[in-house]
């Protein structure tokens, strides 16, 4: 058993490793494709920059919100993640052990959400919401639409999270939700993006493609060739650990 988990982790090792590599080989062209790039003084559609990578900065307006559709629940936030979990036996028919552990499957299982936003005269897609960050738990909601819903709210007596679930007490099957939110909505921030018909679609190579605050060109590339430089960093290491690991665990079976 030992050796098929070490030859696993060395094969996960391996592909991490190669991804890294081609990290590495893809960095010089995606910083010379953003320094080609159209740099706005304002965040506005222009027809000669359709099809290619610009940059703008300015206030991103929510001017919808997410909208859980399944519980209806309607986010403070242009783009949310649903955290779903169930509470389960995590042991043995003979030995329960209840927990509650993360549904990832299923109508009502942890995913993205998305409302609408606006930069300037641009329109976000739904793809470039999604890559927002959502670093908060959501810790406020409309109590008659939950009361529409038949939620209840709660809460760890330590923690930031907010639970909405139909069931009282951990109750075996129940589930519960949370949601994480980005902060971005009706804050200065800076995008990299690809124009298109007057909406701004993820660029490839181009991650983070939101970026908060006003930037200038040279900070903005400055930026890019740091996150790019500690994204292979951060990957080498994951990847020299998983290697490792599995040989060690290899050589112990």
């Amino acid at each position: 058993m030992k050796k098929i988990i070490g030859t696993v982790l060395v094969l996960l090792g391996i592909g991490t490793g190669a991804l890294v590599w081609k990290m590495h080989t893809d960095m010089p062209k995606a910083q010379e494709q953003l320094a080609a790039a159209a740099f706005l003084s304002e965040p506005a559609v222009l027809l000669e920059n359709e099809g290619r990578l610009v940059v703008c900065s300015g206030t991103l307006e929510m001017t919808a919100p997410a909208v859980d559709g399944e519980l209806n629940v309607t986010l403070p936030s242009p783009k949310v993640e649903r955290l779903t979990e169930r509470y389960e036996n995590a042991g043995t028919a003979g030995k329960p052990k209840y927990e509650w552990r993360k549904v990832y499957s299923g109508a009502l299982g942890s995913r993205k959400l998305v409302g609408e936003a606006r930069l300037g005269t641009f329109v976000l897609a739904p793809e470039l919401l999604e890559t927002l960050p959502t670093p908060a738990f959501c810790q406020e909601f409309d109590g008659e639409e939950l009361a529409r819903a038949g939620l209840e709210m709660y809460s760890k007596l330590l923690g930031n999270e907010r639970y909405l679930s139909r069931s009282k007490g951990n109750v075996r099957g129940a589930l519960r939700f949370s949601y994480r939110i980005s902060n971005l909505g009706g804050r200065q921030v800076t995008v990299k993006a690809i124009q298109k018909d007057g909406v701004l679609h993820p660029a490839p190579d181009q991650a983070p493609c939101v970026l908060e605050g006003i930037l200038s060109r040279e900070e903005v590339l400055k930026d890019s060739e740091e996150s790019g430089a500690m994204g292979l960093a951060t990957g080498a290491v994951i990847a020299a650990l998983l290697l490792a690991a599995g040989i060690v665990t290899f050589c112990r079976g």
